[in-house]
């Protein structure tokens, strides 16, 4: 499933900018929650896409045909933006964009940063 991809990638770029070397799953949510880098709700919406049939999908065991995926797609949708908002999260200042975490934006030379915007 994409979203189980995009949780993956977004944990890994928050380890790594935090200096924090990539190890299993467990470990990387215990320090970044442990150390107030994510929010109760973010890491509660990671793990919820981390237990969402992970491994079967992942590795197209058998049990796949039973998995409900409109409902987990859904669901996994619903908890991407929750880690989005957390991770991502912006204002608007004078009609500029403002990240709230900058350490996550690629900024520019020139206070620009490249963005691609899922308007719902």
């Amino acid at each position: 499933m994409v979203t189980q991809a995009v949780n993956e990638g977004i944990l890994k770029l928050v380890a790594d900018r935090n200096s924090i070397s990539v190890k299993n799953h467990s470990d990387i949510m215990k320090e970044l929650i442990g150390k107030n880098i994510i929010s109760k709700e973010c890491a509660e919406a990671s793990e919820r896409i981390w237990n969402s049939y992970r491994n079967d999908i992942h590795h197209m065991n058998p049990t796949v045909t039973h998995i409900p995926f409109r409902d987990l797609a859904k669901q996994n949708i619903q908890d991407i933006a929750t880690i989005e908002k957390d991770i991502f999260e912006v204002s608007f200042e004078n009609g500029k964009l403002v990240p709230k975490q900058p350490k996550y934006w690629d900024v520019q030379k020139d206070a620009t940063v490249p963005i691609f915007l899922r308007l719902e």
